[in-house]
């Protein structure tokens, strides 16, 4: 029964079937077989009784015909979503270039904030530098260097918040992107 099943399988690859429909004819004959066999039948009789050049001629325009139908319902399926990607189109770049956008603005704060944070480093050691060389008194040295330390303070503070503010449109606007496009794959 192995080596009638092997021919008709190596036959059956010959005609280009898939292996799904290769594996659904052999269960199909081998289940006969067993069947057959179960009943009282001679193993030799049963073989003989079948041929493998038939059953190729037999199984497999039917099931040709079937996959014919389904490639049709993948065309017609695939036809549509191409249809229904040309006119999105005029939707979705407005949006991406708008995510871009935010992408780059976000970037550009991360940028400044740095810049401001290298800024004051320096800025500080300067001030530093130039009160010494004045040798002004203390008073005035203390208050301008609170005073440039609190402005220092609030720009930091105001950039954090201008930071995490876009990050959460950012984050908004990915879900958003996301969304439209999960709901367009689903259709």
């Amino acid at each position: 029964m192995d080596k009638f099943l092997k021919e008709l399988e190596k036959e059956l690859k010959n005609n280009r079937l898939y292996q799904s429909e290769i594996d659904e004819v052999l269960s199909y004959y081998e289940e006969m077989i067993t069947e057959r066999f179960e009943n009282g039948e001679s193993m030799d009789k049963i073989l003989s009784s079948y041929d493998v050049k038939l059953i190729t001629r037999m199984f497999v325009p039917q099931t040709l015909s079937k996959r014919k139908l389904e490639t049709n319902k993948e065309v017609t399926s695939s036809v549509w979503l191409l249809v229904l990607f040309l006119f999105s189109i005029p939707v979705l770049i407005p949006i991406g270039v708008m995510y871009v956008v935010f992408l780059v603005v976000v970037l550009s704060l991360i940028i400044s904030a740095v810049a401001v944070g290298i800024t004051g480093i320096v800025g500080f050691i300067a001030l530093i530098l130039k009160l010494e060389t004045i040798n002004a008194g203390a008073p005035v040295w203390l208050v301008s260097t609170g005073a440039y330390l609190i402005g220092i303070t609030i720009g930091i503070i105001v950039l954090y918040y201008l930071i995490v503010l876009f990050w959460y449109i950012v984050k908004g606007s990915y879900k958003f992107v996301s969304k439209l496009i999960s709901r367009g794959r689903n259709s």
